[in-house]
């Protein structure tokens, strides 16, 4: 093999990698089980069914992967939107909204969670490592609508501050009023 074969190799290497190195200043790469995503869509299904027709409720996925949760609520007639730092899976999930003619349902945008707009969201879904819970927190109880209630739901690690009212399946499952607080006690009645 010659030099410049080899530096080709660790050149190309090295460009399908890197993006998922990445996830050494984020959280890694874990697609969502389909139990995740079974009782999120029942969890979000709950919280909608009173007052919100699916096409009206926007769901925002922090850090979107391949778009499991995405796809999955957008079947369910969710307008969604997920934050997603790797461009690889960024293209990935474009090209599959695409192929299943989700597109007008699912957008996702190549830039982290902390850049996410959160202005306009009825639900928001994430899986984010502890060390990032704090930043994410804050960042949340900036960002987060103020006049109605919102439904948050973490997947595998609780908010440092915040009092989950569900935990169910490993998703921690948060309901923040519009005054801004979250209900004191845990209980198994979120609606």
């Amino acid at each position: 093999m010659s030099l410049s074969q080899a530096v080709g190799i660790l050149v190309g290497v090295h460009a399908c990698f890197l993006p998922f190195l990445w996830c050494f200043k984020s959280a890694p790469f874990c697609p969502s089980t389909s139990v995740t995503v079974s009782t999120f869509l029942n969890i979000c299904s709950e919280f909608t069914s009173r007052t919100m027709h699916p096409s009206k409720v926007k769901v925002v996925d922090l850090g979107s992967g391949s778009g499991t949760v995405l796809f999955a609520a957008a079947k369910k007639g969710y307008r969604c939107i997920g934050y997603e730092r790797n461009p690889w899976l960024v293209a990935w999930t474009r090209a599959k909204a695409s192929s299943q003619g989700l597109s007008s349902l699912v957008k996702v945008y190549h830039r982290s969670l902390f850049s996410a707009d959160l202005s306009d969201v009825d639900i928001v879904y994430f899986f984010a490592v502890p060390s990032m819970l704090v930043d994410l927190e804050r960042k949340l109880d900036r960002d987060l609508p103020k006049n109605r209630p919102i439904l948050v739901a973490s997947n595998g690690f609780s908010l440092p501050t915040w009092k989950y009212q569900q935990l169910k399946n490993g998703l921690y499952i948060y309901l923040r009023q519009p005054n801004h607080t979250t209900k004191n006690e845990n209980s198994n009645d979120l609606f």
